[in-house]
Order: C-alpha cells, then structure tokens, then sequence
C-alpha cells in the first residue's frame, strides 16, 4: 500500500462540529463496546449543571461563530442519549436561539418508539441510529427510520458489523434494503478493539464497500441540511483516491498521522464526559499545553483561544471521524 500526504473532505468549512460525550447510561451492553461508554458510572447532568451547561455552550457556540463560522453542528452521544431526561428541555432552548445557525446530529441505538419520536423529532436533524446486532429489534428499525425519513429527518442506520455475529449484521443490512419503505442510508461500521480490526479477507472485502444504500445527493441536500459524507486521500505520487468508506484507512493501517498538521479544534471538537474539550484521541487543542473544560463556572471568562490547526502528537488516530479531518503531512 503506497504511503499518504493529505486527507480532504467535503465538509463545510463554515460548520463547526462540537461532539458531546454526555453520559454513560445504555440500555444495551454490546460485546464490543467502547471501554467507559455504558457502564452507567457516569451520569446525566442534572440540577444547576443544566443551567451551567446551556450558558457554557452558548458561550462556546458564539465564540466560533465570530471566528468565522456560521453554522453549529451540535452531535450527541452516550449512552443511549435518549435517556437524558433533560435532553429535550437543553435541545429546545439551542433551537429557539439559534434556528437555522444550529443542527443537531444525534448517535441513538433507535430503541424508542415511534410516539416520541413524533413529539421529539422536530428537535433533531441529523439521527444516526446505531443498528446492534444483539439486542436491537430489525423492524421496529425500519419502522423508526422510515417514519423520520417521511419526515423529512436525515437518518442514517449504521450497522456494527460485529465479527462474532457476521452473518447476522449482513442479514439485517439486506432486511433493511427489501423491506423498508424508503431510501434511507445503510452504511457499515467496521469494530475496532484497541485499534485493530479482526476480521477474515471475505469479511473484509465486504467491508470495503461500506455504503450499501444511499438516496439521491440532490434529495440529502435539498431536504436534509447536509450532504453524504465524500473523502478523499492523496498518495505520495499525487494519486487523488476517493474513499469507499470512513472506515477505510484505519482497515488499510494508514491511521498514523504523528507531526502532520490536523484541523481539529478548528473544524471538529469533543466535549468528553468530564467536560474537557478536546478531541477523541486526547490531543490538546488551539497550541495550548492544557484542556478547557465545559463545567468550568468561570468559562465564559476563561475561553477565548485563537482558533488554529494543531501539529499531531499522537502515535495513532483511532477514530474515524478524526482520522478523515482535513489534515497534510508537515515536510
């Protein structure tokens, strides 16, 4: 495999992306679930810490905003976020301030049902429902999806494909392009376990071809406020390859990316479950040797960085969504 120099996206550059880890509370127990992400150990903010939160992240929101940024793209995670019983109440005050500056991308096993969808969904534009192969029920999915792709909600099902449970990950895949209503994506999500993947060259080779239905371009972005995610790599030789998937180059170990100069902190952040706002490899952000942190009383005093790329300090990305940033190696 030839070596690559630089990463490109088709992301905005006007949107920030701000990952919040919230709590750790699921309903589901994965064999292959991140270490930290559900044990339940960590809970749901509550009581002055929502208050504390809305004003923190406000303060956040604007400050990118006037460093030339013009959309918020908010994106949740657990746990099952679902569970936060303030979740609505913190999703409704963004929206109302925000309208159309803000888009709120949530990451769901899609347990619900669909009554509260119908009273919740309208604070949702983006709904990646996290499709697990050993707890989650295939047509109650394909009714969920359908019912917010009707509703003009952007959902996505991204399938675990569990190597212990191949073949059944696949049969839900092909369940859910025969028997579902409408188009909605069905993309394949490689597991990684301490960075490695271990699957066989059959499972492998499907992998390589991750999206396995997606609607229209036009229709996405249209209807949807977004695109289909596109990436591309550029090889030492000035090759331009687009990826199949965002799984690619971690399945292809391409994934070390020490002294190149990464837009974390620029165009993507997280907000961890201890409130540091970082990134998911723990890379400290805006050239500082420290971590802000979204619980911190004195944040709105305190958080005002010069918004900039950083040089990678990390043996090895371990993320996909961080592993496809903008990013080009420094000569």
């Amino acid at each position: 495999m030839k070596k690559i120099i630089k990463i490109e996206n088709n992301h905005d550059p006007k949107k920030i992306r701000v990952e919040w880890a919230i709590g750790n509370t699921c309903n589901y127990s994965c064999n292959y679930c991140f270490p930290g992400s559900h044990e339940g150990d960590i809970p749901w903010p509550a009581g002055e810490n929502v208050e504390l939160l809305k004003n923190n992240f406000t303060h956040l929101f604007d400050y990118y905003l006037k460093n030339n940024k013009d959309v918020i793209q908010l994106y949740l995670l657990g746990g099952e976020t679902t569970l936060w019983k303030h979740l609505p109440e913190f999703l409704t005050h963004f929206k109302n301030k925000y309208q159309d500056r803000i888009i709120v991308h949530m990451a769901t096993n899609g347990f619900r049902k669909v009554h509260w969808w119908e009273k919740y969904a309208k604070l949702f534009d983006h709904i990646e429902i996290s499709v697990h192969n050993e707890f989650c029920d295939p047509n109650h999915i394909i009714e969920v999806a359908d019912y917010l792709f009707s509703h003009k909600h952007m959902v996505v099902a991204n399938v675990l494909m569990d190597p212990k449970n191949f073949d059944n990950c696949r049969s839900i895949v092909e369940k859910f392009q025969s028997e579902s209503k409408y188009n909605w994506p069905i993309i394949l999500k490689a597991i990684h376990i301490d960075g490695v993947t271990s699957y066989p060259s059959e499972q492998k080779d499907y992998l390589q071809s991750a999206k396995k239905r997606v609607p229209d371009f036009k229709e996405v972005e249209e209807f949807f406020r977004g695109t289909i995610n596109r990436y591309w790599v550029t090889f030492e030789d000035g090759e331009v390859f687009e990826l199949p998937s965002d799984s690619w180059i971690r399945l292809n170990k391409l994934n070390y990316f020490s002294g190149w100069e990464c837009t974390v902190g620029v165009n993507d952040i997280k907000v961890l479950f201890n409130g540091d706002i970082t990134v998911n490899c723990n890379q400290k952000l805006y050239g500082l040797d420290y971590y802000f942190n979204i619980f911190d009383q004195d944040f709105v005093q305190n958080f005002s960085p010069e918004i900039k790329p950083v040089i990678c300090k990390q043996l090895q990305c371990l993320c996909n969504g961080e592993v496809t940033l903008a990013k080009h190696k420094v000569s």
